[in-house]
């Protein structure tokens, strides 16, 4: 539950899941009061297939997506700050963060864009719904099996 927005992503990219499986639990002695590794299988209703690994044992602390389709392979590392797309063919494109990305820019103007539409009458990039079905993910992910 702490980093939803793995699943917002791969929820953004492909849409609705059909089956959700995870092995997730609190292995090490961390102070932490959530799991402490989790690995999510999501299968999609279009049929790809998304991968969310987060490890907080590991340090840096692992957060990873995998994507895998027909037509090829995304990957996207947090700490590395990279994706890499792979096409059937094998050829493969890196897109890293630019340089001098503010992180706390995101959250200012996501909060800008949610006032802004508050404001205005106007609906937000992600439906109620979508928030949802977002959530619905990781409650399945979080009560699949435990490690």
């Amino acid at each position: 539950m702490t980093l939803i927005h793995s699943i917002d992503l791969l929820y953004w990219m492909i849409g609705k899941a059909s089956e959700v499986k995870s092995e997730n639990g609190k292995l090490s002695n961390l102070n932490l009061d959530v799991e402490d590794i989790a690995e999510i299988i999501i299968k999609f209703k279009s049929g790809a297939i998304g991968n969310v690994h987060v490890d907080f044992i590991q340090k840096p602390y692992v957060n990873t997506l995998t994507l895998n389709g027909l037509n090829g392979k995304i990957f996207w590392d947090y700490h590395a700050k990279f994706m890499e797309i792979t096409d059937r063919e094998g050829k493969k494109e890196i897109i890293k963060d630019p340089d001098g990305f503010e992180k706390n820019q995101m959250y200012i103007d996501e909060l800008k864009h949610f006032l802004g539409c508050v404001k205005n009458k106007k609906k937000t990039i992600n439906s109620l719904d979508q928030g949802i079905d977002t959530l619905n993910i990781a409650l399945k992910a979080k009560n699949s099996t435990r490690l």
